[in-house]
């Protein structure tokens, strides 16, 4: 989760520098999956998927962010869980 915080009056400058950050972030995301097995990436592609959705589904409920992001936490808990002792189906 990125932490956005507000430093100065030029609130469009930050907004660039954070696009500009996560655009970077995006490349060692992609570096870090080379040579990885082809199920294990379409193992985490359905975890994210499904994390993310999970997080935008409680919180358009009305959940706190807070409670949304714990039970996420556990969820990841078990995807990688699943990927520790071999259960990716």
């Amino acid at each position: 989760m990125d932490m956005i915080h507000y430093v100065g009056m030029d609130v469009h400058k930050e907004t660039i520098d954070l696009v500009v950050y996560r655009g970077n972030e995006q490349e060692v995301f992609l570096e870090r999956r080379k040579g990885q097995p082809a199920e294990i990436i379409a193992y985490a592609d359905r975890a994210m998927r499904r994390l993310q959705k999970k997080f935008f589904r409680m919180v358009m409920r009305g959940k706190s962010k807070q409670s949304a992001v714990v039970a996420v936490a556990r969820e990841l808990a078990g995807f990688v869980w699943g990927t520790m002792v071999g259960q990716i189906a």
